[in-house]
């Protein structure tokens, strides 16, 4: 964290996923179950802000995000480093095809985590 004084910000979930649909989608149901959601498109925006968040904080990291970025196992395992660890790798493929990841929970769908 940059100033030591200044409490990282609480949040109930982080999103980071390029798909505007499901961005559009988790926020729309955050908003509906009263929750804090902060959204990221790319592990590098995430990555420039990370110490603003608490490593409590639930990761829901898109599987497949693009190719010329940090893809969503590498970005699981830099916020595992860092201190996080209620992270998920989320995917629209069929879950089950995916290996498991060490550094991760669950490897789950698209939905958001919170029922409205």
């Amino acid at each position: 964290m940059n100033n030591p004084a200044q409490k990282p910000a609480i949040f109930d979930a982080i999103l980071v996923d390029d798909d505007p649909l499901v961005e559009s989608t988790w926020r729309l149901l955050a908003k509906k179950a009263g929750k804090r959601l902060s959204i990221f498109t790319c592990g590098e925006e995430l990555l420039a802000k990370v110490d603003n968040f608490d490593v409590c904080t639930p990761v829901y990291i898109d599987f497949a995000l693009p190719q010329d970025k940090m893809q969503g196992v590498e970005l699981a395992r830099e916020l595992h480093r860092r201190g996080f660890r209620e992270l998920y790798l989320s995917t629209g493929q069929h879950k089950d095809d995916i290996p498991a990841v060490d550094v991760v929970k669950e490897i789950r769908g698209k939905n958001p985590p919170w029922k409205i």
